[in-house]
Formats: structure tokens, sequence, C-alpha cells
């Protein structure tokens, strides 16, 4: 299991992914932070923005998919990675496992 982050630049973009990869089973749940202050330094200047950052839990073995379905949707726009969850209660664990599908 793992969480899924990834980073969009317009919050109706983050919602609509949501709800797409919630209804393909490929997440089982997901909180959106709709505005987080980014900083970044191109060409030696730090600069501030705004995006849109979801969180998502899911299986380690659906990234791929998960990628793959984001470039065909939305291109190379969105950045993701994910981290795995150490531990999580049972509770929890339930919820992914039984709200993502099985790969394949």
């Amino acid at each position: 299991m793992v969480n899924l982050v990834m980073y969009l630049s317009e919050e109706e973009k983050a919602r609509g992914l949501v709800k797409i990869l919630l209804h393909k089973k490929l997440i089982a749940h997901a909180a959106m932070n709709a505005s987080v202050e980014t900083l970044t330094i191109p060409e030696n200047d730090v600069v501030r923005g705004r995006e849109c950052v979801i969180t998502a839990q899911t299986k380690a073995v659906l990234f791929e998919e998960i990628t793959m379905l984001v470039k065909e949707h939305y291109g190379n726009e969105i950045r993701i990675f994910s981290y795995p969850i150490a531990q999580c209660n049972d509770a929890f664990s339930e919820v992914i496992r039984n709200e993502t599908k099985d790969p394949g």
C-alpha cells in the first residue's frame, strides 16, 4: 500500500482526476488541498506559486496503471510520486484492500 501524491495547477482538474480514479477503483480514498503555496527556483530566483495537491491511498501494484491513465488524460503536466504506508490500523488497511481493484 502506498500514498500517492499528485500536483496539479487547477482545482477542477484535480477534482475530475480524483473522480476518475475512484470510479475506476484505482484509489481507495483521496484528500485534496486546493491551494498549497509552492516555492521554486528557476534561473536563480525564488518564485512563489499555488498548486492543488492530491494525496490518495492505493495498492502499490496499481501505480503504473494510475500513471498511464493520468498521462492519457492530462499528458505530462501532472507530477506524481508515491511513498509506502509503513503502518496503518486494520480499518484503514481494509478500506484500501476492499475499495481498490485487484491488479491485472
